[in-house]
């Protein structure tokens, strides 16, 4: 629970960029609304649009009652010539009594053959610079392939109306692998980088969704999504505790082609300058790389060990016959064999922005049905790739591993199957427990000043066999 809410900023600024500029054009079916809206596409040099998402959730995790609410939104504007964008909005987070709102804003524009996405947090907070080859924060959606599936929808006897526009109503229920190909990017950034959607089963997933297509023109005006079934389903595999209550995705389409130029103002671009120069000015203060607040030793990754460690705070693990200390560098973490999942929205050039972390599905690159999670982890004052980004923790299942000939041992030769009273024997008694429906938690930490060191064994409560495995080191 403690990643929700930064992941969520995260993953807003990254969905939120460029939504991609989409279109619509005797009796309406389906399958004509569909094929005109995609022909309309083709017309849209500008679009201003707003999306908004609400989860409710709630339950009881060690001991405590949970309520959480997560409110999202963003008002977006996009341009097709030249390719910019533009975002203005807010995330609001109420959890155990308390709320947090981040305002957030961001630009994306092309400079000199780059993409530049400026972002700022807080209302008075920094500007930060991001520069990549291809648009960092895509966020297209792909309305046009709905055409395609217009056999998923029926279209309502009645039209609604919708900011004074009579509009046409196409409900149905997509499988989730159709819904993660149209919203695209957007879907894995809203996802994926929040941890909402991280372990969906897309394959088998039903979402209903409507889409609303204004009758005069046949430009969508709406669309929305109820995701409450797929999160909650994630919920339950991870048995978190947590039951998903709502969650609603809302995408509704305020104006067309009414935008001229979307530029970034002067002092943004002044503000994101200082910030760089501040961090350069530091890094050579301390003797570090740019930006990089600990010491060297972290920076780089601390000294690998050749052999897994016996106690648990080593920080060690092995795959198959390699062994790794976290915190490690990224090509020390690529030398396991594992690879970012290929299909997944992170990448060796995705960016981490400062002080973050960002959880990534990995695989094994000659077996791609062994999987695990690993974080990585930003420890400088600007944002950078993941690949020169900290490997700080791992995460495995049974179920990730299952039917596979991979191997992920802890220290202690401590492994997923294991019973939890031989994982005790091993690191002494559990510094916390916690119960879950079917599952409970040993968890094992150690806290400094600038780190902590933590490993969490799930168990089942029936057979006490140990279910996942999460090591993880977080500096600060």
């Amino acid at each position: 629970m403690k990643k929700v809410n930064s992941k969520i900023i995260t993953g807003a600024l990254t969905a939120m960029m460029v939504l991609g500029l989409i279109g619509c054009s005797g009796k309406e079916t389906p399958q004509s609304l569909l094929a005109d809206m995609a022909e309309k596409s083709s017309e849209i040099e500008s679009a201003e649009m707003n999306m908004k998402m609400e989860v409710e959730a709630g339950g009881e995790v060690m001991g405590t009652a949970i309520d959480m609410n997560i409110k999202l939104d963003m008002d977006i504007q996009s341009t097709n010539d030249p390719e910019a964008a533009y975002i203005d909005g807010k995330v609001l987070v109420s959890m155990l009594g308390e709320k947090e709102t981040t305002i957030m804003k961001a630009y994306t524009v092309k400079e000199n053959d780059v993409y530049a996405t400026y972002s700022q947090e807080g209302e008075d907070g920094q500007w930060y610079r991001i520069e990549s080859e291809t648009p960092e924060s895509s966020g297209s959606i792909d309305l046009a392939s709905l055409k395609d599936v217009y056999e998923s929808f029926e279209l309502e006897e009645e039209t609604e109306t919708f900011q004074d526009a009579e509009c046409y109503v196409l409900k149905g229920m997509l499988g989730g692998d159709t819904v993660k190909d149209i919203m695209g990017s957007a879907m894995d950034a809203m996802g994926d980088s929040s941890d909402l959607f991280e372990g969906t089963d897309w394959d088998s997933a039903e979402i209903p969704m409507k889409i609303y297509i204004a009758k005069d023109s046949h430009y969508p005006a709406k669309i929305t999504m109820d995701m409450q079934a797929v999160i909650q389903a994630v919920f339950e595999e991870e048995s978190t505790g947590i039951d998903c209550n709502t969650c609603m995705m809302e995408i509704s389409y305020t104006s067309y082609n009414s935008i001229e130029e979307i530029t970034v103002p002067d002092d943004v671009i002044s503000s994101a300058e200082a910030s760089s120069e501040a961090a350069a000015a530091d890094a050579e203060e301390d003797g570090s790389d740019a930006g990089i607040e600990v010491s060297d030793e972290v920076l780089k990754g601390t000294a690998q060990e050749s052999k897994l460690g016996n106690d648990w705070d080593s920080m060690t693990v092995a795959v198959n016959d390699t062994v790794l200390t976290f915190p490690c560098t990224y090509k020390q973490f690529a030398a396991t064999g594992l690879v970012l999942d290929p299909e997944g929205s992170i990448t060796e050039d995705t960016a981490i922005l400062a002080e973050n972390l960002e959880d990534a599905d990995v695989q094994m690159s000659d077996d791609d049905s062994a999987t695990a999670l690993v974080t990585f982890y930003n420890s400088s004052k600007e944002a950078v790739k993941v690949s020169s980004a900290l490997v700080t923790g791992i995460s495995v299942s049974d179920f990730d591993l299952s039917d596979t000939d991979t191997k992920v041992v802890f220290p202690g030769k401590v492994e997923l199957g294991m019973k939890i009273d031989e994982v005790t024997a091993v690191y002494g008694e559990a510094d916390e427990t916690y119960d879950m429906t079917d599952t409970a938690y040993s968890i094992w930490y150690l806290s400094s000043d600038d780190a902590e060191r933590s490993i969490y064994v799930e168990y089942n409560k029936d057979d006490k066999k140990v279910v996942s495995i999460m090591m993880e080191y977080l500096v600060w």
